[in-house]
């Protein structure tokens, strides 16, 4: 039963107790023939049940209204009760990144490509970020009409190719493949042996 059959219950009954007191009371007046003692406790029993079954009532629909609710759903044509759940919360603190705030929990993707080094006949140092020099060994040839991108990056992935061997200049200032290394395959897979 829901809450409001409850009530409604609780009501019947206590006007139930109410009507028998009523009867009580008024088959004492009646009963005249009866004893005093026996008039008296017939009295006390009808006031009692009069003052104490309405207050009982009372008690009790406001207990019932203090509990939780619950609600009624029907499952396979029978009446179940449930309980709503209660909100489920979540507190995450606050992170900050040399003052920058960053997400909870967030790892940042790790840092997985690698800066290739070497220096040229006077001792200069030359460095190129892998992903660049790959996309420059991907080039047909190592002309400038063929890179996209940053001038810088074709700057040192050419000067990092003819310290190494990959390709030579040209007498008009170009650049071509060393002749071990016409083949694109063959590059990458130079490439990849020494950055793995």
């Amino acid at each position: 039963m829901n809450t409001t059959q409850n009530n409604s219950c609780l009501l019947n009954v206590t006007l139930f107790f109410a009507i028998i007191t009523f009867l009580g009371a008024f088959g004492y007046g009646i009963a005249s023939s009866m004893s005093d003692y026996a008039k008296l406790v017939i009295g006390v029993v009808a006031v009692t049940l009069s003052i104490v079954l309405p207050f009982t009532a009372i008690v009790i629909a406001i207990l019932r209204r203090a509990l939780p609710q619950t609600q009624t759903r029907v499952v396979d044509g029978q009446a179940a009760n449930y309980r709503l759940a209660a909100p489920r919360e979540v507190f995450l603190p606050r992170v900050s990144n040399m003052g920058q705030a960053v997400p909870y929990g967030y790892q940042p993707p790790a840092n997985e490509f690698t800066v290739l080094k070497t220096s040229d006949a006077t001792g200069q140092r030359i460095e190129i970020d892998e992903r660049i020099f790959f996309r420059f060994l991907s080039c047909k040839t190592p002309s400038r009409a063929e890179w996209t991108g940053a001038k810088e990056g074709y700057t040192r992935a050419a000067a990092f190719c003819i310290e190494q061997g990959l390709a030579t200049r040209l007498p008009n200032g170009g650049l071509q493949w060393c002749a071990e290394f016409v083949s694109e395959d063959t590059r990458l897979d130079w490439a990849q042996s020494i950055t793995q």
